[in-house]
């Protein structure tokens, strides 16, 4: 038989090497004898299988061959969002089944690249998302279906976020404003941003636990949402209990706080220093104090009644800071009353 073999074959044929045909393929074992005492004789024992017979030579099976680098994948981002979204990926798929992968790939890239719509597949594509969601669909016309087909299910998102906030003791909310130039949403209201123009704008309502900072509930809300009926009827839909809303000053008025109030909804509202129920004192009242950011930040709290409490927030180094613009910006208009006044006698 050992004559019968090709010459190609036949090269690999040494000691301790067994060649073997099954059909028109040659097959390379490493073998050696062991003593059978049962039969008398030296028997022929399989120790390896070594793998395929080719011309080019003895092809190993696939668990013994060596890695092949086949590309390079962006892994970094999405080894590090793995450990955060694997408490979300099983409620996701119960409440997304044909659209889980899709909905996470596409929001970690968003998260780490800030990528428009149109570049997630090719972020998909050359990154490790590929590997963990290899169902995904984020083509320019999957997600051109995509979107819409989540905003419909109205209620499975309700219960989704409902469902991995279920622990939480206690939720925030805050109200979050977006500015856009869209002509495709009729949602937007002018209102004005922080550097004082006025623009289109919508609201998003956002509820989290504040124990692990779990998403609860999210919402739009259309302009600038500063009623306290609105955020009531939000916490209603969302049927959380404990939150807690957060909101800036322009929220404040005595109307929004006695209907918060009226539905048994905790509040932290920021407050302008100008307000009437604001009783400025002297430093040395501020007895106690936290750090944050480097600074020691001092504080103490008025009692209004009816459980209602004022906190004060103090920085010395801000007061200082604004004292000194105060005193310079005093000085400047003293010198330039002053050559007025020399100007005019001259």
């Amino acid at each position: 038989m050992v004559r019968e073999l090709p010459g190609w074959v036949l090269k690999h044929k040494k000691k301790g090497i067994a060649i073997e045909k099954r059909g028109n393929n040659y097959y390379a074992s490493r073998i050696t004898s062991v003593w059978n005492p049962s039969k008398g004789r030296a028997q022929k024992k399989t120790l390896e299988y070594l793998g395929k017979v080719t011309p080019e030579g003895i092809v190993p099976p696939k668990h013994k061959r060596k890695l092949r680098v086949g590309g390079i994948l962006e892994a970094g981002h999405f080894i590090f969002l793995e450990r955060f979204i694997n408490n979300i990926s099983e409620p996701l798929m119960e409440s997304f089944p044909d659209d889980w992968s899709s909905i996470l790939s596409a929001a970690c890239i968003r998260l780490c690249y800030q990528e428009p719509l149109s570049r997630l597949k090719i972020r998909h594509d050359t990154s490790l998302s590929a590997r963990f969601w290899p169902a995904a669909a984020l083509s320019k016309n999957s997600l051109t279906s995509l979107l819409p087909r989540i905003g419909r299910q109205w209620e499975t998102q309700k219960e989704f976020f409902s469902y991995i906030s279920k622990d939480e003791g206690h939720m925030a909310i805050d109200l979050t404003h977006f500015f856009s130039d869209s002509k495709n949403i009729s949602w937007l209201e002018i209102s004005r941003n922080p550097e004082g123009i006025w623009r289109p704008q919508l609201e998003l309502l956002l509820m989290w636990g504040t124990t692990s900072h779990t998403p609860g509930f999210l919402k739009l809300l259309p302009g600038a949402t500063h009623s306290a009926k609105s955020i009531a009827n939000a916490i209603k839909e969302s049927k959380i209990q404990n939150v807690i809303a957060i909101m800036d000053k322009g929220f404040y008025s005595k109307v929004n706080v006695e209907y918060l109030e009226g539905e048994e909804i905790q509040y932290a509202i920021a407050l302008k220093r100008d307000l009437s129920i604001i009783k400025h004192t002297a430093i040395s009242k501020y007895r106690e104090y936290f750090h944050y950011k480097k600074h020691a930040q001092w504080w103490r709290c008025t009692d209004l009644g009816s459980g209602r409490m004022v906190y004060h927030f103090l920085d010395k180094t801000l007061a200082d800071n604004e004292e000194s613009m105060r005193n310079h910006h005093t000085y400047l208009l003293l010198t330039k009353e002053k050559l007025l006044k020399q100007v005019t006698i001259n």
